[in-house]
């Protein structure tokens, strides 16, 4: 008996150590192309929440969605203030603390602080402008938060160069500008949408019958709005291009989590406060920061889902790329080379890192590596165009480019300052490889790439 339960947990050990080594590994040596129109789509899925999921313990999300909790609490009462302050200009401030609170059931008393505070300082103000200390420090928490924000996002997609000052001063503050209006015409599209609705079907009873359809869409809206918000923070934060649809279906997927968050949010809270009143009082603080935290994460694993939707099929035989061989390595590096060759003797269209991946059929992520050492080794060059596509050409005169040329001028890359004892030893091996190299230009089979 006792032998039987051992080997049912060895048995249950085993599959699982199998289940976390196809995850890690083999789900990325299945070639899509090979596979059915059915299993490539449900391989696809898996390995996008793999490498979102990845992705996100690897990032420090959690970190993250602390800095960014502490950023927000810092800087709520100065976005408030500046809400009520454009409201205000445009005379719907009433409507906008009613929205706030009708928005965030579960956060009243946090909501009706913050409204508090953020009149007090428009109130203290001449012609209710921010003005002098204020303003300077109400944007540099601002820009901070947005800062903070887009540091997160670059650092999920690998960007190193965040935006330039002047852009980010321009970018940010256009979307805290027009951020409170969208906010209040959002909201209140819903309420004009079904009054106009009723008054319409019951001018013409003939629309009575799309009535109900109507109405579900309007019901819907809320949510449209939410994506919609989720998405375009995925596509316009991070200083890379983020494909339209992929910003789309990531928004969607966080939106949804999000209200999904929300609701069990405000359910808890109010299952404390009825369940003890000074308890629920009390929590009312910790519980916002526990729903910011939790909101960041959200936020930050949407993007991370957006990141895996546009790279996932450059992660193909990703495991077998990272460990590949010195001799493969140099087989495909030829190859690339040759190819961008005889594209630019041909007077073919200039070949991009997807270009050279499918003409050569070797996965995009060793060859957008092996692109990056060739490109520092000065063996080819890369043309920006002005979409910001990036293309490569050869760097030199094609006579010129022979095997041994390529692969002595990549042998010869980067540092050769790296102290070494000068012993005899070293001297033999020196020489011994100077001449191997000589005699590597001499054969026959040194062939010119352009001919190969």
């Amino acid at each position: 008996m006792l032998c039987n339960k051992v080997q049912y947990f060895l048995e249950v050990y085993i599959m699982i150590f199998k289940s976390i080594d196809f995850l890690l590994k083999d789900i990325w040596r299945i070639p899509l192309r090979e596979a059915s129109q059915f299993v490539a789509f449900c391989l696809r899925t898996l390995r996008i929440v793999v490498l979102a999921l990845r992705g996100y313990y690897h990032d420090k999300c959690y970190l993250r969605a602390a800095a960014l909790t502490f950023y927000s609490m810092l800087s709520i009462v100065p976005v408030a203030a500046l809400a009520f302050g454009i409201a205000k200009g445009f005379g719907f401030e009433g409507t906008l603390e009613a929205q706030l609170i009708k928005k965030f059931p579960g956060h009243i008393e946090v909501i009706v602080e913050v409204v508090t505070f953020a009149k007090g300082i428009l109130q203290n103000t001449r012609g209710g402008v921010i003005a002098g200390v204020g303003v300077v420090f109400l944007l540099w928490v601002l820009i901070k938060l947005l800062g903070n924000i887009e540091c997160a996002f670059n650092d999920i997609w690998g960007v190193k160069r965040p935006r330039r000052m002047v852009r980010k001063f321009s970018d940010y503050l256009s979307m805290l500008i027009v951020g409170p209006i969208f906010f209040v015409v959002a909201s209140s599209i819903n309420v004009l949408a079904i009054a106009l609705i009723t008054t319409v079907t019951a001018k013409f009873t003939v629309l009575e019958t799309l009535g109900p359809v109507v109405f579900a869409i309007v019901k819907i809206m809320p949510y449209a709005l939410v994506w919609i918000l989720f998405a375009f923070i995925y596509i316009v934060m991070p200083n890379t291009k983020v494909r339209f649809r992929y910003g789309i279906v990531a928004g969607i997927f966080a939106g949804t989590m999000y209200q999904i968050t929300q609701w069990a949010y405000i359910h808890f809270q109010v299952g404390v406060a009825t369940t003890n009143a000074i308890y629920g009082s009390f929590a009312a603080l910790p519980l916002f920061l526990i729903w910011l935290q939790i909101s960041w994460l959200i936020v930050l694993f949407g993007a991370e889902m957006s990141y895996a939707l546009q790279n996932v099929d450059s992660y193909e035989f990703e495991p077998d790329c990272k460990n590949v061989s010195y001799s493969m390595k140099q087989l495909i590096t030829l190859r690339i080379v040759t190819a961008i060759i005889k594209n630019f003797c041909d007077g073919g269209k200039v070949m991009g890192d997807e270009d050279i991946a499918h003409d050569i059929g070797t996965p995009i992520r060793l060859v957008t590596q092996i692109l990056k050492e060739l490109l520092d080794a000065k063996i080819i060059a890369e043309i920006i165009a002005d979409n910001g596509k990036t293309s490569y050409q050869p760097a030199h005169d094609v006579e010129r480019y022979t095997m041994t040329y390529v692969i002595t001028a990549l042998e010869n890359s980067g540092s050769s300052t790296v102290p070494i004892a000068n012993s005899q030893e070293i001297k033999a091996i020196k020489k011994s490889l100077e001449t191997f190299s000589k005699t590597s230009e001499k054969t026959q089979e040194n062939h010119l790439l352009k001919d190969l």
